[in-house]
């Protein structure tokens, strides 16, 4: 008889155990368990080492002068079948556009290809440079920095959107050629008086437009590796905040002496225009410089810009009383940012530049009161975020709160900066932009220059303008600056816009955001900035 402490165990059969009722088997401890759970551990090692992409410059076919025009089907749409070899090519090129590719790697080192007789940006920047030196020509670049999950693969979605957007600009600029319009029209020479134009032979070039066979669009499309890994969900959403971080190091790396020298080409050409305008030399070909970056390619851009940019907004804040505002100059023509991953926080010091310019005169006195009335400028940087986009509405901030866990502040409105986006801090923005049915005339252009071109206004004016997607309003919320008077419509607006124009993070390259950019950039010629 057992004892009573004692638990009878029945002998099992041959190649079975018996397992005590209501009680879990103990879990495999093995060798050949713990040798299971390491093949597995490997296998998902591998799986994901498997889904990563290449850290490599795709674009290693750099030439050592402006290639033929054979690279796409001229004219064709981005889903136009290439040939082979333009897959590799750093420089696409044909009747339409000329796209050159600038790619740099995750510390922002442009790579080193071997047998390139030269770098990505060496060769970009020598191209364009050969298409400024005859008079009668007139550049219009267009710089593009992508954000997370793209890179410069032919096949990329970006890049095929964006060839897309130059074709529209290129046709665009010929049908205004074509009607005897300047699609370049030469801000220095816009900015100088007529009778004063007309006093120098030099610039007698300058006042015929352009023929479209002289008018050069380029686009300029710097790449990273905005994806690390393949788009395999969860994997591809594990990378974000890696992927922010190489975009930080981008912004802090070689893409700089890009935007450096670019600089140099537009300071020059601008320098040759007042030379010009001066009787002085002869005239230049004409440059207009747009850059635009989407989501982290947006914090490439700004982060690289910021410092010309706050140069550029505080030119006149030590003016002395009465001065005239003169407008806000920069070596390019207009920054946008769309859907940016920026903390408020690092745009700040910029937002505070441009509002310290904020000098509000009265209307009823005319140019009499305390400053002179400047004349009303488009922006020089210009911000646009959807209010569908909860990439940077919900996921930005939950990493922030993370990122700063113990971060001090010094109040609330510190606080929020750090953890929101530019576009999601009520704080900064400047105005709201929605589709609408048709234009009413009382919301015409309210800084028309035949008739009102002053920049300040009541806050609350809305400007409603048509493109070929559909009607648009803007409408000014009057910012830091708004008061009972008159409101500084500065160079710097931060938009939040309606989902009907950009639906979410990801949707930038739609027909209404096509329209809305070349909308603003005709808008940049009609009040541009003075050199």
């Amino acid at each position: 008889m057992p004892h009573p402490t004692e638990t009878r165990h029945t002998p099992a059969p041959s190649g079975q155990t018996l397992e005590r009722p209501g009680r879990a088997p103990p879990p495999p401890t093995g060798p050949s368990a713990r040798g299971a759970i390491a093949a597995l551990g490997w296998l998902l090692l591998g799986w994901a080492l498997s889904a990563c992409t290449a850290l490599t410059a795709y674009r290693q076919d750099v030439p050592a002068s402006i290639p033929p025009a054979d690279c796409t089907a001229a004219g064709a749409p981005s889903a136009a079948p290439q040939a082979p070899p333009c897959t590799t090519q750093a420089t696409e090129r044909n009747a339409l556009y000329t796209l050159h590719v600038v790619e740099f790697d995750d510390q922002g080192w442009p790579f080193d290809i071997p047998g390139a007789p030269r770098s990505q940006t060496d060769s970009a920047i020598a191209q364009i440079r050969a298409q400024l030196l005859d008079p009668r020509d007139c550049v219009r670049l267009f710089i593009y920095v992508h954000g997370w999950r793209h890179d410069a693969r032919t096949g990329d979605g970006n890049v095929k959107k964006f060839r897309d957007f130059l074709v529209r600009v290129s046709e665009a600029s010929r049908r205004a050629a074509s009607a005897g319009e300047d699609a370049c029209d030469d801000p220095v020479a816009a900015a100088v008086p007529a009778a004063r134009r007309a006093q120098s032979a030099s610039t007698a070039l300058r006042r015929t437009p352009p023929s479209p066979s002289r008018i050069h669009t380029v686009g300029l499309y710097v790449g990273w590796r905005g994806l690390s890994v393949e788009n395999i969900v969860p994997l591809v959403y594990a990378s974000f905040w890696d992927r922010k971080n190489t975009a930080d190091r981008v912004a802090q790396g070689s893409v700089r002496e890009l935007f450096g020298r670019l600089n140099k080409l537009a300071s020059h050409v601008r320098q040759a225009d007042r030379a010009a305008l001066a009787g002085a030399g002869p005239a230049s070909a004409q440059l207009r410089t747009y850059v635009i970056g989407h989501s982290f390619g947006a914090s490439v851009v700004f982060r690289a810009l910021s410092q010309s940019l706050i140069d550029s907004f505080s030119e006149d804040l030590d003016a002395a009383a009465g001065d005239e505002l003169a407008s806000v100059s920069r070596f390019v023509d207009m920054v946008v940012l769309v859907n940016p991953a920026i903390e408020a926080a690092r745009f700040d010091p910029v937002f505070q530049a441009a509002h310290k310019l904020a000098r509000v005169c009265e209307q009823a006195a005319g140019p009499a009161g305390p400053c002179e009335q400047p004349r009303y400028q488009a922006p020089v940087l210009a911000i646009f975020t959807s209010a569908g986009d909860r990439a940077t509405q919900q996921a930005f901030p939950l990493g922030s709160r993370l990122s700063n866990l113990f971060e001090s502040v010094v109040n609330e409105t510190q606080r929020q900066a750090m953890l929101n986006t530019i576009g999601w801090d009520e704080h900064y923005r400047t105005h709201t932009l929605a589709l609408v049915g048709t234009c009413p005339p009382e919301q015409a252009d309210p800084f028309d220059p035949a008739s009102n071109p002053l920049r300040y206004r009541p806050p609350g004016w809305t400007w409603c303008f048509t493109t070929p997607a559909g009607a648009m309003a803007l409408r000014h919320l009057g910012g830091p600056s708004a008061g009972p008077g008159p409101v500084y419509n500065g160079p710097l607006w931060n938009v939040q816009v309606s989902p009907a124009i950009i639906a979410d993070h990801n949707d930038t390259w739609n027909d209404r955001f096509h329209a809305l950019l070349l909308h603003l950039f005709s808008n940049e010629q009609r009040y541009p900035a003075l050199p």
